[in-house]
């Protein structure tokens, strides 16, 4: 079991060329949004540096929504668990990612 070799992985183009024949959800919604997107990301191969801040937001607006549920689910008041929940959504976005 020591002998095993890993294979590159195999590429989506067309051997020396961009022509991409497999597509695949991401490649197609970038295509779909912005054939620019598409070129940046799958041709050139350029990443964000930063968090997307549509994924950040999301995941923030979900955690706010559980957070106020299980508030209300152990008795608070609704002004009593909106606060609590702004504090902690606070504490969060100070603390960073």
């Amino acid at each position: 079991m020591d002998n095993i070799v890993s294979l590159p992985t195999p590429s989506c183009f067309l051997s020396g060329s961009f022509t991409q024949y497999a597509w695949d959800s991401t490649s197609l919604g970038y295509l779909k949004t912005c054939p620019r997107l598409y070129y940046y990301h799958m041709i050139c191969g350029y990443i964000a540096k930063d968090e997307s801040i549509h994924l950040r937001f999301g995941s923030e607006y979900h955690s706010a929504i559980q957070d106020f549920e299980i508030h209300r689910a152990s008795g608070l008041q609704f002004e009593d668990a909106l606060r609590e929940t702004i504090r902690l959504l606070l504490i969060r976005i100070k603390m960073g990612p």
